[in-house]
């Protein structure tokens, strides 16, 4: 990672589903190496299983343009309240309407 990705000040272990379900239907600026893109988060969905997190396990869904698109991997979210926060991003489909990405916590 370059020095535009920094490392979190928040403990990842501590951030819940109510951190982000707020910013739903927001555009939210997620950083690589190679530049930064603004994405849409679609949706906060929570895990209804058993998770080892105490604040219980959750996804993050997100809308990106389809060019240029991010490979799988830490990428630094930039939340408004919490500051940039270093996430594991995956693409997981390429439709019409762009990129779609998740972030899970669990």
């Amino acid at each position: 990672m370059s020095d535009s990705v920094s490392a979190s000040v928040v403990d990842l272990a501590t951030l819940s589903a109510e951190d982000f379900e707020t910013l739903a239907g927001q555009i939210i600026r997620v950083h690589a190496a190679d530049g930064a893109l603004d994405c849409v988060l679609e949706s906060v969905q929570r895990n209804p299983f058993p998770s080892g997190r105490a604040q219980g396990g959750f996804s993050l869904q997100l809308l990106g343009p389809l060019a240029p698109a991010f490979q799988q991997g830490q990428h630094q979210f930039d939340h408004p309240q919490l500051g940039p926060l270093v996430l594991f991003l995956t693409p997981t489909a390429r439709e019409a309407q762009g990129m779609r990405y998740e972030i899970i916590f669990n």
